[in-house]
């Protein structure tokens, strides 16, 4: 590798006692717009759990999410569930894992969250 390039490869680890049937973690989002004007820190908002599908295509969060954050749509896109297709808003976010590395600028959807 040139010494003008880094390596950008980054990896969290999650321990659970025992089996885990759910990969869940605390998250943080923010505008991409106030991502790019404060420190990531002072403009990320944290939620104490996400679920990480890791079969899904695309990202989705939740009401409550949107409404901390007063997201405003960007899109409208028809999102295929396990019920059928069905329209949803888009949002633009930028999402903070649990090893303080930020993705800007994440297309997300609109949906109701559940799990057991």
């Amino acid at each position: 590798m040139a010494n003008d390039q880094r390596d950008l490869r980054s990896a969290f680890t999650v321990r659970y006692r025992g089996l885990t049937a759910d990969l869940v973690t605390e998250i943080h989002f923010g505008e991409p717009s106030e991502i790019s004007r404060n420190s990531p820190d002072s403009a990320m908002v944290a939620f104490n759990q996400a679920l990480w599908d890791t079969g899904a295509s695309n990202s989705v969060i939740s009401p409550a999410v949107i409404d901390k954050l007063s997201l405003t749509p960007i899109d409208r896109t028809i999102v295929n569930t396990v019920n059928g297709p069905r329209p949803s808003n888009v949002y633009l976010v930028s999402i903070g894992l649990p090893n303080r590395i930020m993705i800007p600028s994440v297309r997300v959807t609109d949906g109701d969250i559940l799990w057991c």
